[in-house]
């Protein structure tokens, strides 16, 4: 998050909001970086949250401001090897497993 305080130079710390229902599922430093603070899984959870950020400057002057965030679908294994379109190729973190299933899908005859 980012913000400007137009009428004093000064530093602005953000919080989230005492008000945001899903404060418990977040964390924001007072930089503005927004981090998880569960675990979250598309298929069991909602794909999406509001949360309200405050930003504070050193005179204790304070906006708010609504913000969502949203779940994105990961496709995790058991993958469907019957749809190759259902394997992320360039997933660099798991190079050896990508190999395996490729070899695999040779085996099936299937490119």
């Amino acid at each position: 998050f980012v913000v400007t305080d137009l009428n004093y130079p000064s530093e602005v710390f953000f919080s989230l909001s005492p008000s945001s229902k899903n404060r418990t599922l977040f964390t924001l430093d007072t930089n503005g970086t927004l981090k998880t603070a569960t675990s979250f899984d598309y298929e069991s959870n909602a794909s999406s949250y509001t949360i309200t950020v405050q930003a504070k400057d050193e005179l204790n002057a304070t906006t708010e401001g609504n913000f969502t965030v949203r779940l994105l679908n990961k496709n995790e294994p058991p993958y469907d090897l019957k749809n190759s379109a259902d394997i992320n190729w360039n997933d660099l973190e798991n190079q050896d497993r990508v190999k395996d299933i490729k070899n695999l899908i040779k085996e099936m005859g299937r490119t």
